[in-house]
């Protein structure tokens, strides 16, 4: 067995080793025999050097990459912000920038800021859009080349309120149905569109709703600031509120008054007191008596509310003459010049508010000497008030002489004289009331009636002196005078040169 595996070894040997060296012998070709190379001696002469190739001079600067670090920048109103561009020279070259402004998208004629460097603040003071440009120059051996970055545009924005939200809950979150909102107490965190927030406590410019909580349960509040709202709940609970008492906290604008006129509560305002430690302030909804004022002087206003709820104010009622008149004639109204004015029986009629009434006093009047003859004007004073009326002056009669009897002898009956109806004196008044007539006088009636028994009596005398017992005949003919008696042959006829009807007595 051991020889039969050694027989096997040796006969793979022998195919492993022979076949590669016979297939190598059947492809390569025998090698051809080399000729040799003839000797040539060494040439003693070195041969010449290249010529040199020609100094180019110092190397200038390759063109710098330049590109923005943020071609569009976004900013706020009073923030910072810059612009910067990213430069950069392989060959060593020194950089230096220069930025411009402009007010169009274009990296051409801009004007030149005093920034050298590549970053450049901006301006933030106002809202809009501005570009910016930066020239990168690389220098090297004393040349230069410059590269110019494309636009940045700058956006500056007003800062605004982005939203709200309830950072502090006002102190009051309890209510009774009928209270009104409290936002004592409240804060809200206010963020800004430029990622800035900050607490507020000044709620000037915050508005709530509902503002009168009026729905029993859970309600939400709402509020807003600068355009933006946020809600918070608050609990109300149903009570009947009830008034327990009231109160005057602006009087009417009219407190002054005329007599009759009607109350007016304009500009009032009455505060009302609940039992649930709350109030309100009314305009209207209450009850004032009296509605108009009927007597002079300080009047109580009595204000009522809810039917038993009282209080009061003052006001003052005033009952002004308004005009006068003469009502009634004085009883005189006919004077002689240098008689004193006589105003028994006048009655001035006063015209107030309250109505008319009658003074028979308190008045003065003038004149109270009346000196001119003819009609005169009296005006009668009440009050600052001025009324007037017109009496009659007649001269002064000088005293007349004694009446010397007549002799006898047959006189003429005078006729009784006529006596001239009383002139009836028109009244002059301010006011436009018809005035009552002035009352008639009886003198000149009297007068004439003595007067022409006078004349009667001096008749009768002259004729019984002069007939004696005689007969009288046709004492009284209408439009005719009386004969006279035959005188007596034996004795002198008896003539009268006087005219009875000039006696003074017929006159007086």
């Amino acid at each position: 067995m051991k020889k039969q595996l050694f027989s096997l070894f040796l006969a793979m040997l022998f195919v492993f080793v022979l076949l590669p060296a016979a297939a190598m012998a059947e492809g390569e070709e025998p090698n051809p025999p080399q000729e040799e190379e003839p000797f040539v001696p060494d040439d003693p002469t070195p041969d010449p050097e290249p010529d040199p190739e020609p100094d180019p001079g110092p190397v200038g600067p390759q063109a710098p990459s330049v590109s923005p670090l943020n071609a569009n920048v976004i900013s706020y109103v009073g923030a910072a912000a810059s612009v910067s561009v990213n430069a950069a020279a392989y060959d060593g070259s020194e950089l230096r920038y220069s930025w411009y402004s402009n007010t169009t998208a274009s990296n051409s004629n801009g004007t030149l800021m005093t920034v050298y460097s590549a970053t450049a603040p901006v301006s933030t003071a106002s809202a809009g859009t501005n570009y910016y440009y930066c020239e990168v120059t690389a220098e090297k051996n004393g040349q230069a080349i410059t590269v110019v970055s494309p636009v940045i545009t700058v956006t500056v924005n007003e800062i605004a309120v982005s939203a709200i939200s309830v950072y502090a809950y006002p102190s009051t979150m309890t209510y009774s149905t009928g209270d009104p909102l409290n936002l004592s107490g409240l804060q809200l965190m206010v963020h800004y569109n430029n990622g800035s927030s900050e607490t507020l406590s000044d709620l000037s410019r915050v508005t709530a709703s509902p503002a009168l909580l009026e729905t029993a349960g859970t309600q939400q509040i709402v509020v807003s600031y600068s355009g933006c709202s946020c809600t918070f709940p608050v609990q109300v609970n149903q009570v009947v509120k009830v008034p327990t008492s009231i109160q005057l906290v602006a009087f009417p604008h009219q407190l002054e008054y005329k007599v009759n006129e009607k109350l007016i509560t304009d500009g009032m305002i009455l505060r009302v007191y609940y039992n649930n430690d709350t109030y309100e302030d009314i305009s209207s909804g209450f009850t004032c008596e009296p509605e108009y004022l009927k007597h002079e002087g300080t009047q109580t206003i009595s204000v009522h509310y809810d039917n038993s709820l009282l209080t009061t104010f003052d006001v003052h009622v005033s009952d002004a003459v308004q005009r006068i008149f003469i009502e009634v004639m004085p009883q005189k109204i006919a004077y002689t010049v240098g008689e004193p004015l006589d105003s028994t029986g006048m009655v001035i009629g006063v015209v107030r508010y309250s109505g008319t009434s009658d003074v028979v006093s308190g008045f003065t009047c003038s004149p109270t000497m009346l000196t001119v003859s003819g009609t005169q004007e009296v005006k009668v004073t009440f009050m600052g008030y001025t009324s007037s009326f017109y009496v009659t002056v007649n001269e002064k009669v000088s005293d007349a002489p004694a009446v010397t009897p007549a002799p006898a002898g047959p006189a003429t009956p005078q006729p009784t004289p006529e006596t001239p109806a009383p002139t009836q004196i028109p009244v002059v008044s301010d006011s436009p009331e018809v005035q009552k007539a002035p009352q008639k006088s009886h003198t000149g009636l009297i007068v004439g009636i003595v007067t022409a028994m006078l004349v009667l009596l001096a008749g009768l005398g002259s004729y019984a002196l002069v007939m004696g017992s005689g007969q009288i005949a046709g004492l009284f003919r209408k439009n005719e005078a009386i004969s006279p008696v035959s005188p007596d042959p034996a004795e002198p006829e008896i003539t009268s040169d006087t005219d009875p009807s000039d006696d003074p007595e017929i006159h007086d």
